[in-house]
């Protein structure tokens, strides 16, 4: 889950900042348990002592860790991840002022802009790091995309170059194609092959793919088509 705070700074010479604070509370000590532990203590040896208390420091160390994961900010307010789970009253009594709250759902100008700040971007690049070492670097990449776009482009002309009559598809021919078909549906259908379709919703194309796409083409459009043509080009 997501939970956010507002970050609240007050500037100048004796500044303050409040900001979500890890402080989980304590359970009270009993009494009655300290002064068996002290009796106990005082039979076990020197090194027996030692590496209990180490023990119990380690402990308590790995109970009292927090648990969030600092994703970003966005305007005013700080995002932080929280395991499924976890319980709000385990990190500590939060200043009022903050409005510390977990968030049910997030505006999508929030998710990415904090997709592209510092964590997403570090598990982006690992991402990479790992493709590089596990497939191949981005011209390895290029070359098998290009195969792939090939494959797509002539398999498209093809059929319409058929179904518009200029190009007539031989028996052998839509077999073939037909087979390579089967097999990439039957590769996805077994888990063989992972397309990224499969994971992604359809409106992640819609909402990211598709108009970084078309901002590559405005690009292309008003910094090179059209000022070459202006020269005559």
């Amino acid at each position: 889950m997501i939970c956010s705070n507002l970050l609240i700074t007050t500037k100048g010479r004796l500044g303050t900042t409040k900001d979500y604070h890890f402080n989980p509370p304590r359970p009270e000590p009993d009494p009655e348990t300290e002064k068996e532990a002290a009796a106990a203590s005082t039979a076990e040896t020197a090194e027996a002592t030692e590496a209990a208390a180490l023990s119990a420091e380690v402990a308590t160390a790995d109970t009292m860790q927090d648990p969030a994961v600092f994703l970003g900010r966005y305007g005013d307010r700080v995002y932080r991840y929280f395991p499924d789970g976890t319980d709000l009253a385990s990190l500590g009594t939060q200043d009022p002022d903050i409005d510390f709250r977990q968030e049910d759902s997030l505006p999508e100008e929030v998710r990415l802009s904090l997709r592209a700040q510092r964590t997403c971007a570090f598990k982006k690049d690992l991402a990479r790091e790992r493709i590089a070492l596990d497939v191949g670097d981005v011209l390895d990449i290029i070359a098998d995309l290009g195969q792939i776009v090939e494959f797509a482009v002539f398999a498209v002309c093809k059929l319409f170059a058929d179904k518009s009559g200029a190009v007539t598809l031989t028996e052998d021919e839509i077999k073939a194609y037909g087979e390579r078909s089967a097999a990439v549906l039957a590769g996805v259908k077994s888990g063989d092959l992972l397309l990224r379709s499969t994971f992604e919703t359809p409106e992640k194309m819609i909402t990211t793919i598709m108009p970084r796409y078309s901002h590559i083409q405005q690009i292309v459009r008003d910094y090179y088509i059209k000022p070459l043509e202006e020269l005559g080009l």
